[in-house]
């Protein structure tokens, strides 16, 4: 709508400016009163058009642009900074995967609690930080390798419960499977 209106009134000055300009010089045939008339409509659309464009336009903006090369600096570095973030989530994320695996492919014959201990640490370090499709893996891996009759002694039994108790609500259906297994332990 807004273009509609811009040309309507640009065909009308043009209109204008045409008609008066070549009355004026004495191409075309205007009486007086109207030249007259047209050079006032004229001059009056000549300046509204003046000064919109001179209101449009900032003559006393400085030229420096808003940011500084110090600043754009300070904004790649923090842009490659969480690029770097998120990669390193990524790959706790892999690892977390890779351990699972392993633990889950190697829990028929007994286990060395190490690995175990080592993965629950993971869990509790990357928990948020990554998928939690990664977290649930390592839950389950713990959960079968401990069903395979691995032996964990008190402390382990304990740090297990902690992490699965500080797990959020998302992880509750693995944690409270690992959380069975541990206490069928205990029996």
């Amino acid at each position: 709508m807004k273009a509609h209106l811009f040309y309507t009134f640009l065909v009308i000055f043009a209109a204008t400016a045409v008609v008066t300009l070549l009355g004026v010089t004495g191409v075309i045939a205007i009486q007086d009163r109207y030249l007259a008339t047209l050079m006032g409509a004229f001059l009056i659309e000549l300046t509204g058009a003046v000064i919109a464009i001179f209101k449009g336009a900032n003559f006393f903006v400085s030229d420096k642009s808003g940011t500084t090369a110090d600043e754009d600096i300070r904004n790649s570095i923090r842009k490659l900074d969480t690029a770097f973030g998120y990669l390193h989530d990524s790959m706790r994320a892999q690892a977390i995967h890779f351990q699972s695996r392993l633990l889950s492919s190697q829990h028929q014959a007994p286990t060395s609690r190490t690995d175990i201990m080592v993965l629950a640490n993971e869990i509790k370090s990357s928990a948020g930080k990554i998928p939690p499709e990664a977290i649930n893996e390592a839950l389950a891996a713990i959960a079968d390798a401990l069903e395979a009759k691995v032996h964990i002694g008190a402390g382990e039994k304990a740090t297990l419960v902690s992490l699965c108790t500080a797990l959020p609500e998302e992880f509750a259906g693995t944690s409270s499977r690992l959380l069975q297994v541990l206490e069928n332990k205990n029996s």
